[in-house]
């Protein structure tokens, strides 16, 4: 799943280059690092993250920590003949998706890999 930064606290910011150094990726600074996406695979995908990794380009990334990744869900727009029948259960178009770091797969700045045919 493509994710992308969306850190606005420094602490945050801080936080997630941190990790990164952590795990290798030192070429990420806290000058840079909303120029980075980020390649996150799930050991089980939460509903939610499976509909809007369909609805968007990339998720926004707004805390990355030791103890897991939360997600900003906002604005999705639902349109098309697959997601006709979707809604907010709240009436809500945004929030926070929180998924610990159990359920991470694996992290990766390589980004997708795709087959040529």
């Amino acid at each position: 799943m493509k994710c992308s930064f969306n850190l606005h606290e420094d602490e945050y910011i801080q936080e997630a280059v941190g990790l990164l150094h952590s795990i290798g990726a030192t070429w990420i600074t806290s000058d840079n690092i909303h120029d980075y996406f980020l390649e996150v695979e799930f050991r089980k995908t939460p509903a939610i993250l499976k509909t809007a990794s369909n609805l968007e380009d990339s998720l926004n990334i707004c805390r990355l920590s030791s103890i897991g990744l939360s997600f900003y869900l906002v604005d999705l727009i639902f349109g098309g003949e697959t997601e006709k029948n979707l809604h907010f259960e709240l009436n809500c178009a945004d929030g926070v998706v929180f998924v610990p770091m159990g359920n991470i797969e694996s992290i990766s700045t390589v980004g997708n890999i795709v087959l040529n045919k």
